[in-house]
């Protein structure tokens, strides 16, 4: 009768670790989705500037993205260090979108370097991520 109680606690124990495991890895899987659509949406912002005059709209945007970037980052954190399998499994999962939007992200970053102010442009998003302000 003992030997069955620690067997069927063991197996709880192994069914309940077994749940977290599942949970954490639900909630890594969402903290990088939300990461590749934030890079996603910051594209997709990098992508309305075509001049000068469309940088600061920009930025305003940019800004509010950056409160999104805040959160997420404090996600990271407060789950950890993703374990090494867990990791595999979501690069299986979502590595054909992650690849994609930081290849964009990079080009429209060059491609606004080279407009007139665009150095400018980067300078004042410096100035919002350095001062505290996302």
């Amino acid at each position: 009768m003992k030997t069955r109680a620690i067997v069927a606690g063991a197996l709880l124990l192994a069914a309940v670790s077994g749940c977290g495991e599942d949970s954490r890895l639900r909630e890594y899987r969402e903290v990088v989705r939300a990461r590749v659509q934030l890079l996603e949406k910051t594209a997709d912002t990098l992508a309305t500037v075509k001049d000068r005059d469309s940088m600061p709209a920009a930025l305003r945007r940019l800004r509010e993205l950056g409160k999104v970037e805040k959160d997420v980052e404090f996600r990271e954190k407060e789950l950890g260090p993703l374990p090494r399998q867990m990791r595999k499994q979501i690069k299986q999962e979502l590595g054909e979108r992650v690849a994609p939007a930081g290849r964009r992200y990079y080009e429209e970053m060059l491609r606004i370097n080279a407009l007139d102010g665009g150095p400018a442009f980067f300078e004042e998003l410096k100035k919002l991520q350095t001062s505290g302000q996302p």
